[in-house]
């Protein structure tokens, strides 16, 4: 306690966050799960029910999911906006790309495709297999 039997305001503030912690938890954990569920949910209205879809949260808080060798993370945690960006490694460099936003299957195979031909990434190996097409 601090001056006078006075409880200080960093001794409130300790007080405070201990009492109301297991609510906060409990609100972040449910918010999650909410978020976790329209990813998959999204996801699937991309690539179809016939998938599996592997969900989570890395390290930095974002939610991520994976089909097959496909990573998808999620931008726009809005309640009417959630957008999926395909990730992958260049099968020549392994370096991780970003395909960018996807809105359907079409568009993921769109920027598969460009990645394929070397349009949606560069890097060394790339620019030696169009050396040696030339």
């Amino acid at each position: 306690m601090g001056q006078e039997g006075r409880v200080t305001l960093r001794e409130r503030a300790v007080l405070t966050w201990r009492e109301e912690r297991p609510q906060r938890e409990a609100s972040r954990l449910l918010w999650q799960a909410e978020k976790l569920e329209k990813m998959r949910g999204k996801l699937a209205g991309i690539i179809g029910p016939e998938h599996e879809i592997k969900i989570g949260i890395n390290s930095k808080g974002d939610i991520t999911a994976r089909v097959e060798d496909l990573r998808f993370i999620t931008y726009g945690y809005d309640d009417d906006l959630l957008l999926i960006v395909a990730k992958v490694n260049c099968p020549l460099c392994g370096k991780d790309v970003s395909l960018g936003y996807v809105e359907d299957l079409a568009d993921l195979g769109e920027k598969l495709e460009l990645l394929e031909e070397g349009y949606r990434h560069e890097c060394g190996a790339y620019k030696k297999l169009r050396e040696v097409a030339r």
